[in-house]
């Protein structure tokens, strides 16, 4: 099993001899990250954004595809972690899940900066 991001114990391996990837990091913000950078080595031309304190509209959006899903506070500053994955992945197109309430003008802003 390969592992990138925090490491932990080794787990059982699959009953079917499959490979598999533990992506983690240290908190949900990150990992989320760590996801990206698998799924999307070469940049993605959508990224999808998400609450990372409240996972309904991240869970009710897990079937867009194309891109992938980072988490950002509701209002606030984004962590530093998602801008610089937000410019290596460079995207034309951002997608919001929720309205204004759920994530504010002022986070859309630092994303687009970055």
């Amino acid at each position: 099993m390969e592992e990138r991001g925090v490491q932990v114990p080794p787990a059982d391996p699959p009953v079917d001899e499959r490979e598999t990837y533990r992506l983690s990091g240290p908190d949900r913000i990150a990992t989320a990250v760590e996801i990206s950078q698998f799924a999307f080595p070469d940049g993605a031309d959508r990224i999808l954004l998400a609450r990372a304190d409240v996972p309904f509209d991240a869970l009710a959006g897990g079937t867009v595809t194309g891109g992938p899903t980072l988490l950002v506070p509701s209002c606030g500053d984004v962590a530093q972690v998602v801008l610089d994955e937000v410019e290596r992945l460079d995207p034309d197109q951002v997608y919001i899940f929720g309205g204004t309430q759920a994530i504010c003008d002022d986070v859309l802003a630092q994303v687009a900066a970055a």
